[in-house]
């Protein structure tokens, strides 16, 4: 295998320099706007019981899945 034919670290960093901008850009953007949403919704429901509790997570979760995959498809565009 030759390794002499890998482009160089500018031309790397050229070729994906906008996948790094929306990258960056995008999860500062969604960190900020997490930031005071997130605890925003715990209050509407008060003190949770398990039930409550379960139905807060899954949503979370479904909701932070969607998260990476979206974030994850914006790199490879």
């Amino acid at each position: 295998m030759e390794l002499d034919n890998r482009p160089s670290l500018a031309d790397m960093e050229n070729k994906f320099r906008r996948t790094k901008l929306v990258a960056c850009i995008g999860s500062t953007v969604l960190t900020l706007a997490m930031i005071p949403v997130w605890p925003l919704i715990t209050l509407a429901d008060g003190v949770m019981d398990l039930h409550a509790f379960r139905r807060w997570v899954r949503p979370s979760q479904l909701f932070l899945l969607f998260l990476d995959s979206s974030i994850d498809s914006f790199t490879l565009l």
